[in-house]
């Protein structure tokens, strides 16, 4: 791509500027999270609205809502994002990286690995390697400063079924740290026949379904031991407790 005098356009205005100013403009107040997680700490999700700016581009749309169907926004320049799972922090630093003129296709790799549980100084090592090697001829800004936020956040529920004593649908109320072992002591524990291993429905980073058989009776007893045996549970996840024929 060639910049400079040889692009001008109205509406992008500070293509590889060596500087951006700051904005005049007051920035909007964020929503609160829901319950006690912070916004560093909220993974963004389907449905939740984005508000994104750039400081000193008052013409872009600032308000994107995730896909349900592959948890994308689209942002113009750098078309489809996958954000959910990340956090706001993690959302603004890629698309910082992607208008600066990143190799796409290594920055969709690094979110990828980050929301499959990667070290984050070590993402943060990666990034920071992409960013060194931009061409600035081929960047859309070159130092744009982005901020974003949630705007509004969806309703996120999962749903416990089979021998638990309130069975039904709960929701998350931000707690994005929920797992297997809690969200069954939040629909009131087992039932006297209940089986002690239970049945996870969940899906991959594709969106491909997932079951996973997990040991609730081991969990019990290494709880705090081993944080692994207690998987995550994520928005529309189903628990589905059986019953013991023991």
């Amino acid at each position: 791509m060639l910049f400079g005098a040889l692009l001008v356009s109205a509406q992008v205005s500070v293509l590889c500027l060596a500087a951006i100013k700051t904005s005049e403009k007051a920035a909007p107040v964020p929503e609160s999270p829901p319950s006690s997680l912070s916004a560093d700490e909220y993974l963004v999700s389907a449905k939740d609205v984005l508000q994104i700016t750039i400081v000193d581009e008052k013409d872009l749309p600032v308000s994107f809502e995730v896909s349900e169907k592959d948890g994308t926004i689209k942002y113009p320049y750098i078309e489809y994002v996958k954000v959910n799972g990340l956090t706001v922090k993690w959302i603004e630093k890629f698309i910082t990286a992607l208008l600066r003129g990143a190799d796409p296709d290594a920055i969709h790799k690094l979110m990828a690995d980050l929301r499959g549980g990667a070290d984050p100084k070590k993402a943060e090592k990666r990034l920071s390697d992409l960013l060194q090697k931009v061409d600035p001829q081929d960047c859309w800004f070159m130092a744009p400063q982005v901020n974003a936020m949630v705007g509004k956040y969806s309703e996120k529920l999962f749903y416990v079924e089979g021998q638990v004593n309130r069975p039904g649908q709960f929701p998350f109320t931000g707690q994005n740290k929920m797992t297997v072992y809690r969200a069954i002591i939040k629909a009131g524990g087992f039932t006297r026949i209940a089986k002690k291993k239970v049945i996870l429905i969940t899906t991959d980073d594709k969106g491909r379904e997932k079951r996973i058989e997990v040991d609730v009776a081991d969990i019990r007893k290494k709880i705090g031991q081993n944080p692994d045996l207690d998987p995550p549970v994520k928005a529309n996840d189903i628990i589905f407790v059986p019953e013991s024929w023991i």
